[in-house]
């Protein structure tokens, strides 16, 4: 098996199956949770979570059981390589970072659809293969915005955030819905496009004319606005206008 992704609670292997010649993605549980009861109650959330989204940009769940005695949760083969790796790899010109970018913001759009934040979107979390297909992974830091009554999920899990790539109202108030993922989404876009941080006031960063006049550059601007209204209404909207933005020129 190939390590895809190291941490707690869980952690990403490429794996295969010799029995019907394919490739599969296995979650395990890290060796320091692998016997904490609140860690394999987050896995099987998980997976309900994920059976609930339907979607080519999402990690299909396939299974949950045990792996000789460890828990785990069998979902599709995803890409070797996450964002940051896979922008890194090679030149990659603009209708491709676009084209992968929008991939992701189609997959979070789905989820939002049925009712679920990612909660935590960071680049490695974007899963890229060879043939530049993206699918979104790590859903266990995610929100249950429509739980059952009296769920503990209402709340989602007690874990720490990325807060390099979470919302002001999600690091100071723990706050996550689906205008803080749009936030996320537009942090690691702004890094792909530009290999630069996002300055900390997009809407009102001083810079030259040329820079400030692009449309994408404005199109993720909103999305990075402090204020979660001022933000685009929703994921369709975004990458929508974000599309339009990159149609027919070069930006960044």
């Amino acid at each position: 098996m190939q390590k895809l992704t190291s941490g707690e609670p869980a952690e990403l292997y490429l794996a295969e199956d010799r029995h019907l010649l394919r490739q599969l993605t296995l979650k395990l549980l890290h060796a320091n949770t692998n016997y904490d009861p609140l860690a394999a109650k987050l896995l099987e959330r998980e997976a309900r979570l994920l059976a609930r989204i339907d979607h080519p940009n999402i990690a299909a769940v396939l299974d949950l059981g045990l792996l000789g005695s460890e828990l785990c949760m069998t979902l599709q083969a995803v890409g070797v390589d996450g964002l940051d790796d896979w922008v890194e790899g090679g030149q990659r010109s603009q209708a491709q970072l676009l084209a992968v970018l929008r991939q992701a913001g189609q997959g979070l759009a789905a989820a939002h659809a049925v009712g679920v934040v990612h909660g935590d979107l960071i680049p490695a979390r974007v899963r890229i293969d060879r043939l530049q297909h993206v699918r979104l992974v790590d859903f266990e830091r995610a929100r249950d915005l429509a739980p059952e009554p009296g769920a503990w999920e209402r709340q989602g899990p007690p874990l720490p955030i990325d807060r390099n790539y979470a919302a002001p109202e999600a690091r100071e108030t723990g706050r996550r819905d689906q205008l803080s993922d749009q936030y996320s989404f537009c942090v690691l876009a702004w890094e792909a496009l530009t290999g630069r941080r996002p300055p900390s006031d997009a809407d009102h960063v001083a810079g030259p004319w040329a820079y400030r006049r692009e449309p994408a550059y404005k199109v993720l601007a909103r999305g990075l606005s402090a204020n979660p209204t001022a933000r685009w209404p929703d994921m369709e909207q975004l990458l929508d206008a974000l599309e339009r933005a990159g149609t027919g020129r070069r930006f960044f």
